[in-house]
C-alpha cells in the first residue's frame, strides 16, 4: 500500500484509466530506486475534505512505480554550507575619538597620506609567518577559553627582570604597565612622562586616568635567539594579576601573531622565527585572580556611593516619624516673644499680635 498526495494521486489515477499514449504524454516524475511491487497494487487518495477513496491499478509485474519528486529538505544542523549566504543587514561600531586638534590634524595626516614611490614596507614584514600541525599541542582544553599569558623580559638602563605574567591583549589599543612592575624596575614616579590617555575596563562603567607613561624595552625569547623592541607604557596605579598587558601597538611593533587556540605567540627575528608558548595553568589562575579582584573594585566602588549617599543624608535635619510633627514643622510657626497692639483705643477688644522685637508702628 502507497499513499499519494491528492494531486500526484489524481495524477496517477488519470494515467490508469487512459492509455498508454496518454501516460506517457503526462509529466514523469523521479523513480524510485529499486522500489517492485506485484502486478496489482491498491493505492489511497486523500482528498481535501479529508475521506479515503481507494483505487485499483493494473501493472505489469517487476515494473517501477513511480513516486513525486520530494521538495528540498533544510539542511541539517551543523551541516557544511559551501554558500556564502545573502546579507540582510550591515552593522558598524563607531568609537570615540580625540576631540584635541594636535590629535585631529595628525589623523587627517594618516588617514589622506599618499603611498611612496617605490612602495615603503614594515620592517621584519620580509618574514613569513605560518602555523601548522606541527603547532598543535597535545592537550589543548577548551580552545579560545584561555588568555594567552607569556614570559617577557622588561629592561631598563639600570635594571632588567624577568615577568612571567605578561597577558597579551589583541583587543586593547594601548600597552598597560602597572605601578608594581615600575617599581620592580626600580623606576621611580618622577621619571614618567604627562599623558592624556584615559581608559575605560578596569571597573565597568568607571575611567582610568594612567599616572604617566615611559618608553621601556621588551624581549622575547633567551641570549641565543631573542628580539628587542622598546615600547611605550601607559603606567597605572592599580592592583593586578598581570605584570603588564601588550596591546596591539606592541604587537604590530615586534610584527608579532599570536594564536590563542594553541596559545602561542610567533615573531620573527634575524635567526628566523621566535616562538613564545603559553601555559593552560598559569592563564587559569591569572583568569581567576582577575575575576576576584575585579568584584573586590567593584564592590569597593559601591561602598564608596553608599558611603557618599549615608553622609548625604546625616546633613539632612531629622524627621520626626509622626507624620503630624512632619506638618507642623513643616507649617507657619509663630514668635515665641510677641505683643498686642490695640487697633481701636475706644475698643480694647480689637487688637493684633505682633513679634516683641517689631515695632509698633
Amino acid at each position: 500500500m502507497h499513499v499519494y498526495p491528492a494531486d500526484s494521486a489524481e495524477e496517477h489515477a488519470r494515467g490508469a484509466s487512459g492509455t498508454a499514449r496518454s501516460r506517457a504524454e503526462a509529466p514523469i516524475p523521479e523513480l524510485a530506486q529499486g522500489v517492485f511491487f506485484p502486478a496489482v497494487s491498491v493505492h489511497l487518495r486523500l482528498s481535501f475534505t479529508g475521506s479515503v477513496h481507494a483505487y485499483s491499478d493494473s501493472v505489469s509485474a517487476g515494473s517501477a512505480i513511480r513516486r513525486p519528486t520530494a521538495p528540498a529538505d533544510r539542511p541539517a544542523v551543523g551541516a557544511v554550507h559551501d554558500e556564502f549566504p545573502d546579507e540582510h543587514a550591515a552593522y558598524v561600531i563607531f568609537t570615540s575619538q580625540p576631540e584635541d586638534r594636535r590629535s585631529k590634524r595628525r589623523e587627517h595626516q594618516e588617514v589622506s597620506m599618499v603611498a611612496a614611490n617605490p612602495a615603503e614596507h614594515m620592517h621584519w614584514s620580509e618574514k613569513p609567518i605560518s602555523w601548522s600541525r606541527a603547532d598543535h599541542p597535545e592537550v589543548m582544553p577548551s580552545p579560545g577559553s584561555y588568555a594567552l599569558v607569556l614570559e617577557a623580559t622588561l629592561a631598563t638602563d639600570r635594571r632588567a627582570a624577568r615577568f612571567s605574567r605578561v597577558l597579551i591583549d589583541g583587543g586593547s589599543s594601548i600597552n598597560i604597565l602597572y605601578r608594581d612592575t615600575l617599581e620592580k624596575l626600580n623606576v621611580k614616579t618622577k621619571q614618567l612622562m604627562p599623558t592624556r590617555t584615559v581608559f575605560h575596563g578596569i571597573v565597568p562603567g568607571l575611567s582610568c586616568a594612567p599616572i604617566g607613561k615611559i618608553k621601556i624595552d621588551v624581549l622575547f625569547g633567551d641570549k641565543e635567539h631573542f628580539r628587542r623592541e622598546a615600547i611605550w607604557f601607559e603606567v597605572v596605579d592599580l592592583e593586578s594579576p598581570y605584570h603588564a598587558l601588550l596591546g596591539r601597538p606592541a604587537l604590530a611593533r615586534f610584527m608579532a601573531v599570536p594564536h590563542y587556540a594553541y596559545l602561542k605567540m610567533k615573531m620573527p627575528s634575524t635567526k628566523g622565527v621566535i616562538t613564545i608558548a603559553g601555559d593552560y595553568k598559569k592563564s587559569s589562575e591569572c583568569a581567576a585572580a582577575s575575576s576576584r579582584l575585579a568584584e573586590s573594585l567593584v564592590i569597593a566602588e559601591e561602598k564608596k556611593m553608599l558611603d557618599r549617599v549615608v553622609a548625604m543624608a546625616g546633613k539632612q535635619p531629622a524627621l520626626s516619624p509622626n507624620p503630624k510633627d512632619c506638618d507642623a514643622q513643616g507649617s507657619f510657626q509663630p514668635a515665641k516673644e510677641t505683643k498686642k497692639i490695640p487697633l481701636d483705643p475706644e475698643n480694647p477688644e480689637r487688637f493684633a499680635v505682633i513679634g516683641a522685637n517689631l515695632d509698633s508702628k
